[in-house]
């Protein structure tokens, strides 16, 4: 399993249509607790949704000028309208992956 973060989204209609999603790089050679990410690949929804089926993907928070930490774990919401939705640790949806940087 793999870890991604999403960095910026595109919301069109109040859903996620578009994202920068960087996955989190961790070498032995890193200090403990340091995490870096590879270059954001802008991301259609189709394509996001393929990726929470097989790896974790979390709304990125900014702690300061480099550092970041893992937000809100995302899933996507199945049924006839299908959308992706950010989680918090219990399990309610919230609005962290909707207030994430605007992608430009």
């Amino acid at each position: 399993m793999s870890y991604y973060v999403i960095t910026q989204v595109k919301v069109e209609d109040g859903e996620v249509s578009r994202a920068v999603v960087c996955k989190v790089i961790r070498s032995e050679s890193d200090p403990p607790g340091m995490l870096r990410l590879a270059e954001g690949v802008d991301m259609r929804h189709p394509d996001i949704a393929n990726l929470v089926d097989s790896d974790q993907i979390f709304v990125v928070k900014w702690t300061g000028p480099g550092e970041f930490a893992a937000g809100s774990r995302v899933s996507r919401k199945p049924g006839p309208h299908e959308y992706l939705v950010s989680i918090d640790e219990n399990g309610a949806p919230n609005a962290e992956l909707l207030e994430a940087a605007p992608l430009i």
